[in-house]
């Protein structure tokens, strides 16, 4: 009971904000290898994600980085000229599903 406790705590501690703080004039590329590459991994060789239609915009993308989500950190020191380069890099480096 106890290791579920734990375990459980630990899933929670994951979708805490992460202290990742871009460089001023970090390109979006550099931020992504730097906040995202260790958990997120390329879906293919062609693209980072595989984004439901409804999920592929702008709005939806910043809104996941600096919010979080369960599993995923929010990162609330990306400056808004970091955050709009970083969503705008993922739109375009991933492919939405149809």
């Amino acid at each position: 009971m106890a290791r579920a406790a734990c375990y459980l705590l630990g899933l929670c501690l994951m979708g805490c904000s992460n202290d990742y703080t871009p460089s001023p004039d970090a390109e979006a590329a550099h931020i992504f290898d730097s906040a995202c590459l260790k958990c997120h991994k390329p879906a293919n060789n062609t693209s980072l994600f595989q984004l439901k239609p409804e999920n592929a915009s702008l709005s939806y993308i910043s809104a996941k980085i600096r919010q979080g989500s369960f599993l995923m950190p929010a990162f609330p020191n990306f400056s808004e000229q970091d955050l709009a380069k970083l969503s705008q890099y993922v739109l375009e480096q991933s492919e939405t599903l149809e």
